[in-house]
């Protein structure tokens, strides 16, 4: 019975389909219909009906949602909207019922600003005077489409408008959305015409209360991502002069709010300024990413990070570690390098764009040299007074004499310093070269040194404890 009925029904739409030239002259049934799936006036200029296999589309050609309050101004165009009716669904019911939709060369103009004040609830004017934006008067279309079980956007274009007044062209937009009741799923790709050219890929799952968004993005312009209005009150004191590469993005939101970030960073030639004083500037570099919000703070967690500067002709390669971590208004802050040599440390600085005269005086006289490992900083900020704790162990350490200290060669060993106390290791092979008459007349080789000492403040003198001693000269 029910094959028999699909059947009649479509030699009813093959004789419909005989008919178009009719249909398109008495097309107000269509233009009515589309109205009440898209809850917008629409103009088109054309119908067409098709079979693909055993799927009836009915096409649409330049559809013009019009604007409600001119009745006249067209928001944008459709190219091409072509609708898959679900023939069971609608013999059923007696009317046409959509399966999917195909839109083909829509155009969109979005603002930043527009996008904010439609977030915040209030009423969206223009983009800066520059161009007019449909973004709210679409809003309703795109709330139904994004709501659809299954709709293909293509050859979609959206000029995209900056709160600095500049236009970004997203070009050859590529859409689907698929999904049920209680889950969505959206794909696309696209990319952005200008003069660096970036091609974007995103991923985003929607079920109650949450939505995951993968987002990865080749050749992006730093300088641009961090601009925008959005990801600006997140680097106030944090700025990009230049610098691209390439970023994959995890995000996940809970009742609209963010909650946690994963990122993996390439990117070649950055160039940093943090509160508009020291500058950085990395040849290369790469980090993993982590950032997750809590009730009264967050935490930011950097591992695999890798970048290279160039001095010579030759790379400096460095592998460090960033733990920061904020709650209740204070910021901790832990940074770990597993290995550095001694003399990379002043160049290192340079070329971060860093120069502590103090060190650098320091570093000149006793031309430090060996290999630092484990090194490890935290900071912590407090109210009364900042704590910090710098840990370091080192091999084959070598230092010239200053003022009135010693001079030393092939130290091993570890030191630990805080504000209020600190702790030397020393065992090895050592020869101690003579600083002044303060100390020593002459210079001198130890065979073996094993030496544990411990400094600290109390009341209101420091104290210097020697735990272990052992020297064979």
């Amino acid at each position: 019975m029910i094959v028999s009925v699909v059947v009649f029904f479509s030699l009813l739409i093959n004789i419909v389909c005989l008919t178009i030239s009719i249909l398109n002259y008495k097309r107000d049934f269509f233009i009515r219909w589309i109205s009440g799936i898209l809850h917008q006036s629409v103009r088109i200029s054309g119908v067409q009906i098709s079979w693909c296999g055993f799927n009836f589309i009915i096409g649409f050609q330049n559809v013009f949602i019009v604007n409600p309050t001119t009745c006249q101004k067209s928001l944008f165009q459709i190219e091409q909207l072509d609708i898959n009716i679900d023939l069971l669904y609608s013999l059923f019911h007696w009317k046409l019922s959509p399966r999917y939709l195909v839109l083909s060369g829509a155009q969109f103009n979005v603002s930043e600003i527009d996008i904010k004040k439609l977030l915040a609830g209030k009423k969206i004017t223009d983009c800066n005077g520059r161009m007019s934006s449909n973004l709210e008067s679409v809003e309703n279309i795109l709330l139904w489409v994004s709501k659809q079980s299954n709709v293909i956007a293509k050859a979609t274009n959206v000029n995209y408008c900056t709160f600095r007044g500049s236009v970004v062209s997203i070009k050859n937009l590529y859409v689907t959305v698929s999904g049920g009741t209680l889950y969505h799923r959206i794909i696309g790709v696209g990319d952005l015409s200008q003069k660096i050219p970036t091609r974007f890929w995103f991923f985003i799952t929607v079920v109650p209360n949450n939505i995951n968004l993968y987002i990865k993005i080749k050749n992006i312009v730093f300088k641009q991502l961090v601009d925008s209005l959005f990801l600006r009150k997140y680097f106030k004191n944090f700025s990009i002069s230049s610098g691209k590469g390439k970023i994959q993005l995890w995000v996940k939101f809970h009742n609209g709010i963010l909650k946690s970030l994963k990122s993996l960073i390439v990117g070649n030639h950055v160039r940093l300024t943090l509160k508009e004083k020291c500058l950085l500037s990395f040849d290369c570099i790469s980090a993993n990413l982590l950032w997750k919000a809590y009730v009264n703070g967050w935490r930011l967690l950097g591992n695999h990070i890798f970048f290279q500067t160039v001095e010579k002709g030759q790379w400096l390669k460095y592998n460090p570690k960033i733990r920061v971590i904020f709650k209740n208004t204070m910021h901790t802050i832990l940074k770990k390098i597993r290995s550095l040599f001694s003399k990379d440390i002043c160049l290192l600085f340079e070329k971060l764009g860093y120069h502590p005269r103090k060190f650098k005086r320091l570093y000149r006289k006793t031309q430090l040299f060996g290999k630092l490992h484990q090194f490890s900083v935290l900071y912590l900020t407090r109210k009364e007074k900042p704590y910090y704790c710098l840990r370091v162990t080192f091999t084959d350490l070598n230092f010239r004499p200053w003022d009135s200290l010693l001079a030393g060669s092939q130290l091993s060993g570890s030191v630990e310093i805080t504000p209020l106390r600190g702790t030397l290791q020393l065992k090895s092979n050592v020869r101690i070269d003579k600083a002044s008459k303060a100390f020593f007349e002459d210079s001198f080789a130890l065979k073996q040194l094993d030496l544990m000492t411990r400094w600290y403040w109390y009341s209101t003198r420091w104290n210097v404890a020697i735990l272990k001693l052992h020297t064979i000269d």
